[in-house]
């Protein structure tokens, strides 16, 4: 969720801020593949070799809380229709992982 702060009183270009908050969730898949060799012998017989190989997964789920941060600039074209380019960090904001997007909108009003 976030909401848009507008910087300016103008009705045509608006400047604006937006700022909130959320979660990521997701699964993590890990496999592991395992593989092994080994003989054996026994007594007054040929010896015996034993090989084989065998995959395990394991899965799991995760839930981050995350910031959502960005700038933007609104043109009014008229009173149903405006233009939006924005710029928006979604992640922890200041360090790594974060995803940076830019967006350009057309919004039209019901």
């Amino acid at each position: 969720m976030s909401g848009l702060y507008t910087i300016s009183d103008s009705r045509l270009v608006e400047p604006y801020l937006r700022i909130g908050a959320g979660y990521l969730e997701g699964k993590l898949n890990t496999q592991y593949q395992y593989s092994y060799s080994y003989g054996a012998t026994s007594e007054g017989a040929n010896p015996v070799n034993y090989s084989g190989s065998f995959k395990e997964a394991q899965s799991d789920t995760y839930r981050v809380p995350i910031g959502v941060v960005g700038i933007g600039l609104r043109v009014n074209l008229n009173k149903k229709t405006e233009l939006r380019l924005e710029f928006q960090r979604i992640g922890y904001v200041v360090k790594d992982p974060s995803v940076d997007m830019y967006t350009f909108q057309l919004v039209r009003l019901f």
